[in-house]
């Protein structure tokens, strides 16, 4: 039996040594490269959380600039609403209006009001009947 040992019982020694040396090296490097993985997969992860960050930051001061858009042309509105209001009430009262209107709406209005004068006058003109 001792004639088929190829090694001897220290060269066996050695060998069981280095093997392990080994085993213990491809551990190692196989923990590296999982921690690589793994900072690559938290590297992919950060870059696409600053990419979504500015996408959303964008899309907020694109909401914003609609936002003061839409307040500033709902004050506009709003003024111009009770210069028309107040307008139509002095129209009401027979008064001329506070601010200028275009020629032909001035126009139309004076018409008018000749117009309601002289159904006044004609108003007055008949007898009534009692």
């Amino acid at each position: 039996m001792a004639l088929y040992l190829c090694f001897s019982i220290a060269e066996f020694n050695q060998l069981l040594d280095r093997c392990t040396e080994l085993d213990r090296d491809l551990q190692k490097a196989n923990k590296v490269i999982a921690k690589s993985k793994k900072t690559r997969e938290v590297e992919l992860l950060a870059q696409e959380n600053e990419s979504l960050s500015h996408k959303l930051q964008s899309q907020e001061d694109d909401f914003r600039l609609q936002n003061n858009t839409l307040l500033q042309e709902l004050a506009r509105l709003v003024e111009q609403n009770e210069q028309l209001e107040k307008n139509a009430a002095e129209l009401t009262n027979g008064q001329p209006p506070s601010v200028e209107m275009d020629t032909e709406l001035q126009a139309e209005v004076r018409r008018l009001q000749a117009e309601n004068q002289v159904f006044r006058k004609n108003l007055a003109g008949i007898p009534t009947h009692h």
